[in-house]
């Protein structure tokens, strides 16, 4: 069995990741949970209240009536940061969430930005908590856990950063192995379970594979938006840098690669400044 826990050799020029203000958001999310996870088990075994209750989405009374709609949307974020604190799952929903997050957010986030990271983590697991209420109206089960959202991240890795490696354990021992490759795996298999597993089942399969389609649907809406002005875009946006009195001669301005996935990562990111090879060249012949 393969269990992801880190990941190095980026495609780009990006070194192994540590821990950083650059993956902020990732740790602060893992952070949130599992702090909100300890308010659950505090809550129940002390003092007798459920907070599942209060925040996890049910279908059914999620489509009662418009009034109970209105007071329920709130669950669609509150119920991503709940998880099952039953003692015989041995926090396994937990564990597991926060291991694929911390695999995958990382470099993800690293390419998008920390806000647009957290927002495509939000929506991804509204989105996929929606599917699930659309497939399945009259459930009366609860419905938490992060899954979704993370789902979506894991989709929009395997979009974005390709050629990235995984450091996972298998068996004993730790071994590199293709991201792509786990989680081409991991879709396949939910896919499986879904399709074996019956109707009232205790895991949404359903909202594990929505999310991950949500995820490479988002990437490549962006793609396709992003592609039909970039033509345009590019032209306006060497114009506007080259009459910076900030630019620099003989200096590029290309967008990060991310911002060709996100169209706002530019408004959190600015241009990278890639110089050409005659700068280079000037300035290594000053130095001599």
């Amino acid at each position: 069995m393969l269990i992801p826990f880190r990941f190095t050799d980026l495609v780009s020029t990006t070194k192994s990741l540590t821990f950083s203000n650059q993956t902020f958001s990732v740790y602060l999310l893992i952070v949130v949970n599992l702090t909100i996870f300890a308010w659950q088990l505090l809550a129940q075994h002390i003092y007798d209240f459920s907070l599942i209750k209060l925040g996890a989405v049910v279908p059914f009374d999620f489509l009662a009536s418009l009034s109970s709609l209105k007071e329920n949307l709130p669950r669609l974020v509150y119920a991503l940061f709940l998880h099952d604190i039953r003692l015989e799952g041995r926090f396994l929903h937990l564990i597991g969430n926060m291991s694929y997050l911390l695999a995958f957010g990382p470099d993800l986030e690293l390419r998008v930005g920390r806000l647009m990271f957290v927002l495509f983590y939000l929506l991804s697991g509204i989105l996929s908590t929606i599917v699930h209420i659309c497939f399945y109206p009259d459930s009366t089960s609860y419905l938490i856990g992060a899954s979704g959202a993370i789902a979506g991240v894991m989709g929009a890795h395997l979009a974005i950063c390709r050629g990235t490696k995984i450091r996972a354990f298998l068996l004993v021992t730790v071994v590199p192995v293709p991201a792509a490759a786990i989680l081409i795996s991991w879709i396949s298999l939910q896919i499986v379970n879904a399709y074996l597993a019956p109707i009232q089942s205790s895991i949404a399969w359903g909202t594990h594979i929505s999310g991950f389609v949500i995820g490479l649907l988002m990437v490549q809406l962006s793609r396709t938006n992003q592609a039909s002005h970039k033509n345009k875009e590019d032209k306006e946006y060497i114009t506007n840098c080259s009459s910076s009195p900030f630019s620099l001669p003989n200096t590029k301005f290309v967008e990060d690669e991310a911002s060709s996935v996100f169209p706002l990562y530019p408004l959190a990111q600015p241009l990278r400044v890639i110089t050409t090879k005659k700068q280079k060249r000037q300035k290594r012949n000053k130095k001599c």
